[in-house]
Formats: C-alpha cells, sequence, structure tokens
C-alpha cells in the first residue's frame, strides 16, 4: 500500500511538472481542472503566483485594470468583472449588447487601463479609464451595468480621467510634443497616471546601444509631473537600466505604484497576439529591475505589492493572475 500510494504521488507530481514545464504561458490549464489544483500547477510553474481565476462570463476579455487596493477588473466587449483582492468574482457588469465595449486595440499594444473614481450628479462611481483612447468606463452597481463614453483620440496619451464630470481634462500631444504641462518629458516612450496622488509619469529613451544580436539596450529617464497643478511641478528623475530587448519591441505601459515602478514593452496589440516583457524597479533606488515578467498572450497592471496578468485562453476567454514581485 505504502509503494502504491507513492507510485500515485510521484505521478501526479510528475504530471505536473511536465505540464508546468512544457508550458510558456499561463494559459495551459484545462478549465474542469479544480481551482486549488490549478493555483498549485502556477505555483509551480512561477513560484511569484499567489492566485488565479478563469475569467467567466464574459466575450473576448481584452483589457485589465487594478485598483490600489488589489481590487481588479476584467474588460470585454460586453462587460466588466469585478474582482476583489483575492481574485473572488464580486459582481458582473453588462455593457450595451448593441454597442458593447470597443477593444481599441491599436499598434501600440493592448490600451492601458486605469482604475479611478467619478461623482456623478452626487453618486460616485467606479470608473475604468483608457487613458490613450480617452474612452471611459463607468460602473453602476446598483443595475449591474457599465455605461461606456467614447472618445475619438488617437495619441499616445490622450487625456486624464475627470473626477467630477463625464467629460475629460485633455493632455494631448505627438510622440515628439506634450502639451499644455508637460512638454518637458520630449520624447515620451510611454507615460503612466497615478490617480492616488495624482501624478503623470513618464519615461524618457536614450540613444539604445544595438547588440550584436540586434537587440536594443536601453537607458530610461522617468520622472514625472503634477498635472491638476501649475507647468513645472516635477518629479525627480530616475536612471533605469533595461536589459536587451528585440529591436521591434515598443514601451507601451508604465505604472507607478508607491515604490514600484513598472515598465512594459512588446509588440503586437491583439491580446492573444502580443509578446512582451514586463520589468519592476525599485522607484528609490533606479538602475536595473528587480524582477521580470515575460507577457506573452497577455497584458499586465500592478499594485504596489502585486502584478496582475490578463492571460489570453484562446479568443473567446482569458485567465486572471495575481503574482508576487519576487518568490
Amino acid at each position: 500500500m505504502v509503494k502504491t500510494l507513492t507510485l500515485r504521488r510521484m505521478s501526479i507530481v510528475a504530471a505536473l511538472a511536465l505540464i508546468a514545464a512544457s508550458a510558456l504561458s499561463c494559459d495551459f490549464l484545462a478549465l474542469a481542472l479544480p481551482q486549488g489544483a490549478a493555483n498549485a500547477v502556477y505555483s509551480y510553474a512561477d513560484p511569484r503566483i499567489e492566485k488565479s481565476v478563469y475569467v467567466k462570463g464574459l466575450d473576448e476579455p481584452f483589457g485589465l485594470a487594478v485598483a490600489p487596493d488589489g481590487r481588479a477588473f476584467v474588460i470585454a466587449r460586453n462587460g466588466v468583472n469585478e474582482y476583489d483582492a483575492e481574485l473572488k468574482l464580486v459582481r458582473s457588469y453588462k455593457a450595451d449588447a448593441a454597442e458593447g465595449i470597443d477593444d481599441r486595440e491599436s499598434d501600440k499594444g493592448p490600451e492601458e487601463w486605469q482604475m479611478t473614481t467619478a461623482t456623478i450628479a452626487g453618486e460616485t462611481l467606479t470608473a475604468l479609464f483608457g487613458t490613450r483612447s480617452c474612452a471611459a468606463v463607468y460602473l453602476f452597481p446598483s443595475g449591474a451595468t457599465a455605461f461606456v463614453r467614447r472618445h475619438n483620440a488617437s495619441d499616445l496619451y490622450a487625456a486624464l480621467h475627470n473626477p467630477t464630470s463625464f467629460d475629460n481634462i485633455p493632455y494631448m500631444y505627438s510622440e515628439t510634443t506634450i502639451n499644455p504641462v508637460v512638454s518637458a518629458f520630449g520624447f515620451a516612450r510611454a507615460l503612466g497616471f497615478d490617480p492616488t496622488v495624482p501624478e503623470l509619469y513618464g519615461i524618457v529613451a536614450f540613444d539604445p546601444i544595438i547588440e550584436a544580436d540586434g537587440r536594443a539596450r536601453y537607458t530610461l529617464n522617468f520622472s514625472g509631473v503634477t498635472p491638476y497643478t501649475a507647468p513645472g511641478a516635477f518629479v525627480a528623475p530616475t536612471i533605469l537600466l533595461l536589459p536587451p530587448l528585440p529591436s521591434e519591441f515598443r514601451f507601451q505601459r508604465l505604472f507607478i505604484r508607491g515604490n514600484t515602478i513598472l515598465v512594459s514593452a512588446g509588440r503586437g496589440s491583439y491580446l492573444g497576439d502580443v509578446q512582451g516583457l514586463s520589468f519592476a524597479f525599485d522607484r528609490t533606488l533606479g538602475g536595473a529591475p528587480f524582477a521580470t515578467f515575460v507577457n506573452d498572450s497577455s497584458t499586465t497592471a500592478a499594485t504596489e505589492n502585486n502584478l496582475y496578468v490578463l492571460s489570453a485562453q484562446r479568443r473567446e476567454s482569458a485567465w486572471l493572475h495575481k503574482l508576487r514581485w519576487l518568490p
């Protein structure tokens, strides 16, 4: 009996190890696998993973927003799923069946979504704001519905969310100029907005060093401004050093949460086709990243202590993962 149990245990462990070793992304688990086993396999594949959940009830998830307290919002064409910090489903919001929510795909990668709040007619709502497209999705808990506010902006970073109305505060800019208050960023490769401060941050890349294999080694200058005040309220810069990247990668997203800076670079716009890397930096120290993540077929968002990854599971659905920065 002891031998039989040992062999069974060894078989289970070997099977899990084989699955984990053969997987290059986080979408290899069968839907029928119990969640406890799913978390165990993911933890084996990457010890930084704390929780995983299969996204249900949404059609073609494409976007992810995360609140500072760890709540996560998965965005799809037909609505939004809200999860608590333990990745338990809190509520599903349904969008209008005819209009839906635009995925806002572009050559700059998946849309960057920020979670903030808006007080409209005396009611405080959760607002998911697409910072490049100016799209805003307002969540109404009473009716479990999502109201979509569309804007026709195509610049790299189109606007900041206005917390007191359905309108947005525009900070229109091209990749070479920003007006009116953040022009000192110059050629900004990516911008990120921290709604808790609030401050707008940017990274400027110095001329890269091209390696023999064609990869590019970038040095980034990270800085920020306080956009709701007069021009000139700049945040002290920090130098970030990246490992060599494929020459076709673009800087797609920038998150600043407390003392952590997350820079995501990659190529592709449709979630299932994305190839990318994310790098976590200590804001005080700068220098080289203290953690690196592969983000193929996925998009990312962050809190100060965790990375959240929305990973495509074929075209119709996705997995949501919560990871620590370090094992």
